[in-house]
């Protein structure tokens, strides 16, 4: 997620807003390049967005659909990524509809997925008992359990690829996102 987007969810989440993101795991994703910046990146947006949420597919049918619900009450569906190159560059569409059934409609569902626990599976990072995120030796945030509990990370030697790249130029001052 661009710094933008971190920060508005920052922001919700100071409010009290409570914030569940699902989206694509390596295992479900055809786009390792972008699979390769989320398993570098989602620690942090955990530790910077403490009332989020964080599913990912668990099984290999492909998450594709872009759609949000607000307060049970507001539709959001369109070709729109969570990227910066959607966000600068792209002709992405949103269509919004204000309907509680239709929000209703396209919640339960996904809402049922997560309480049966079979096709998503809950990204967690360590919290400390005041529930700050818990950091290592070098200020990463610990994580309780991602990828590298349900999955063989060896598995996708392009996505590791595009991990250290991202790694590789996140040491640049300025270009990652918290810095």
């Amino acid at each position: 997620l661009p710094a933008e987007a971190v920060k508005l969810l920052a922001e919700a989440s100071a409010r009290g807003v409570r914030i569940t993101v699902i989206t694509n795991s390596p295992e479900s994703s055809d786009n390792p390049m972008s699979q390769g910046v989320f398993l570098e990146q989602w620690p942090e947006l955990l530790a910077q967005v403490p009332t989020l949420k964080l599913y990912v597919a668990s099984n290999q049918h492909n998450l594709h659909g872009k759609v949000a619900v607000i307060d049970r009450q507001l539709v959001l569906v369109g070709t729109y990524n969570l990227d910066p190159l959607s966000i600068a560059l792209n002709s992405e569409l949103i269509a919004v509809g204000w309907s509680q059934p239709l929000a209703e409609a396209v919640q339960g569902p996904r809402e049922a997925e997560i309480a049966q626990g079979e096709n998503l599976i809950q990204y967690r990072i360590a919290r400390d008992s005041h529930g700050k995120p818990i950091r290592d030796s070098k200020g990463g945030v610990v994580v309780k359990f991602g990828a590298q509990d349900h999955l063989d990370l060896s598995d996708y030697g392009t996505t590791r690829r595009y991990r250290w790249l991202y790694r590789y130029i996140s040491k640049i001052k300025g270009t990652y996102p918290w810095y």
